[in-house]
């Protein structure tokens, strides 16, 4: 059976399409699945791409905001094909990709192939997964939820965080705006937040 790839600017669209396989392994989809759910709460320009076969989802790629590096799930080897030649044909250019090792570097040395440029390695990434929780030790101080007196600090951590990673990201003040009226942010107070 073939595999089929649809393109969707609609994160809403994407988690209808795909909800079912990417429950179905939530720690491997958490990056995707979280992403998603902030586009749809946080709308924000981007491509989406399903993978699927027999009509069920077998793969997802996120790209947004679309200057970002494409994220996908693992991918079987025929899907990182179809995936990369609807890509290709759509004449979009991606800056990069993210994804477990080994479909990330399929996808990389099928894209090298396709549009006969070279691929290299940028930054490998690691989720973990909490096994089993221990109690820690007693530490000063305690967690809260930020307000708008946190604002500019936030702002100033979440700059900084980039600077220090070499990553451009989406606009602190922007983010910081839209989330912290939500509650999303927090902060562990010692006398100040540190």
């Amino acid at each position: 059976m073939a595999v089929k790839v649809t393109f969707s600017d609609d994160p809403a669209w994407v988690l209808a399409k795909a909800n079912g396989f990417l429950a179905s392994e939530p720690v491997l989809h958490n990056l995707i699945l979280t992403l998603l759910h902030a586009r749809v709460a946080h709308p924000e320009p981007g491509r989406y791409w399903v993978a699927s076969e027999g009509g069920n989802a077998i793969g997802v790629v996120f790209q947004s905001p679309p200057t970002f590096a494409a994220t996908l799930t693992p991918l079987e080897p025929d899907a990182v094909a179809a995936v990369v030649e609807a890509i290709v044909d759509a004449e979009i250019d991606l800056p990069g990709v993210i994804g477990d090792a080994t479909a990330a570097s399929r996808f990389a040395g099928q894209w090298a192939e396709r549009r006969k440029a070279p691929a290299s390695p940028h930054e490998g990434q690691r989720i973990y997964e909490l096994g089993e929780l221990h109690k820690g030790l007693n530490v000063n101080g305690r967690l809260r939820n930020a307000t708008m007196n946190d604002r500019d600090l936030i702002v100033g951590w979440l700059r900084e965080f980039q600077a220090d990673t070499g990553e451009q990201g989406s606009d602190p003040e922007r983010l910081v705006d839209a989330r912290l009226p939500e509650g999303q942010y927090w902060i562990w107070e010692d006398g100040e937040p540190v």
